[in-house]
């Protein structure tokens, strides 16, 4: 499946970070001197928890999310994709 970047992201403290569409693959890179959780979820609930070392990557396709719930203590950046031909809304994840 082709995939096209919808968004970017940064921060430097825990965040959550919420799209209006299905997506398929995610991208963190921890900059920090502190380890990284991200989680993605759905709308309802939550489905996979990655932890990074510090200076450590994640470039993966995962479940089908809508929402990423990022906890850091320190500097991190990362993407989202979607598959190509993918449109639908967030809504349908949890039905």
């Amino acid at each position: 499946m082709t995939s096209v970047t919808v968004r970017s992201f940064n921060g430097v403290t825990s965040d959550t970070y919420e799209y209006p569409m299905i997506l398929h693959e995610l991208a963190v890179f921890n900059s920090g001197q502190e380890p990284l959780t991200v989680t993605v979820c759905t709308q309802k609930r939550e489905l996979d928890t990655f932890h990074l070392p510090p200076g450590g990557a994640l470039d993966e396709r995962v479940q089908r999310f809508c929402k990423i719930k990022v906890t850091a203590k320190g500097p991190y950046s990362g993407y989202v994709r979607r598959g190509k031909d993918v449109f639908w809304d967030a809504q349908y994840l949890d039905n």
